[in-house]
């Protein structure tokens, strides 16, 4: 098992059995506070960058009922990631931001590792964003300042054990609160 950073709370091989059980249960812990938002940033103008708008796509798709910000047709990208940091924040006070990203390594070996952190390592060092939580996907190789070709085919898979383990983990927690709503008569 990888050596978790202090802000790490979750690291996976996207493509070991275990990955998707083991961020849905780290999803569900991290979740349960409050409503999520999810920003998704990425562009689909180099594959190894796409992990995030497909993330938001799958979730689209599978009819999440939290706002989703980003995909593929109206990317958020490091020219814009800011601005929409910042509307996030205004507009969605008591929610929770979730940052989905793709990064970048210099180890072959990290290739397809699935990274949970309080903390946002993003490529763009001017930016400060602060989200609640970030999932990110690591899908390509950087080789001095560029990014190394991605096959389509890891990062397809990749986002969808992340978008899988993002729906797994809501349909827990609504299930949890239909439960105790039950049991204590809530409305």
């Amino acid at each position: 098992m990888a050596i978790l950073f202090s802000m790490e709370l979750f690291r996976g091989y996207a493509f070991s059995p275990r990955a998707f059980e083991g961020l849905r249960k780290v999803l569900t812990e991290c979740l349960g506070d409050k409503p999520p938002v999810f920003l998704c940033i990425g562009s689909d103008k180099i594959v190894g960058d796409s992990l995030a708008p497909i993330v938001a796509e799958n979730l689209r798709r599978n009819d999440c009922p939290y706002y989703i910000y980003g995909g593929l047709n109206a990317p958020i990208t490091a020219t814009n990631c800011e601005f929409a940091y910042s509307f996030i924040r205004a507009v969605h006070q008591t929610s929770q931001i979730v940052l989905l990203d793709s990064m970048a390594t210099r180890s072959q070996a990290r290739l397809g590792d699935i990274v949970v952190s309080r903390e946002y390592y993003g490529a763009v060092n001017d930016v400060k964003l602060m989200p609640d939580l970030c999932i990110y996907g690591v899908t390509s190789l950087l080789n001095g300042k560029m990014l190394d070709c991605a096959r389509l085919r890891n990062v397809l898979y990749t986002a969808n054990i992340i978008s899988g383990a993002i729906l797994s983990a809501l349909n827990s927690l609504d299930s949890q609160k239909i439960k105790m709503q039950q049991i204590y008569k809530i409305n």
